[in-house]
């Protein structure tokens, strides 16, 4: 069996092919991107809301807690 006849590569043409196919796609890449950037950006801008509403239902919890006087502790049981 013959052996095929090596094929020559030329790197400038493969390299033009290659930069006429990014060029191409170039925008689309750059939205994808971006889309994927914002979704994330989303995501955690809904967290950060989430963990603030959790810390001012927190305040409010704290806040409606009863006032106590002034506790002091002799002999072993607790005196107000």
């Amino acid at each position: 069996m013959a052996r095929p006849a090596p094929v020559s590569i030329e790197p400038q043409r493969v390299l033009g092919k290659v930069q006429r196919v990014l060029d191409q796609y170039q925008g689309f890449c750059t939205l994808t991107l971006l889309s994927l950037l914002l979704a994330e950006l989303e995501k955690e801008e809904k967290e950060k809301d989430w963990y603030y509403a959790q810390l001012q239902n927190l305040t409010k919890r704290i806040d409606s807690l009863p006032l106590t006087e002034n506790v002091s502790r002799t002999s072993g049981s607790w005196e107000m």
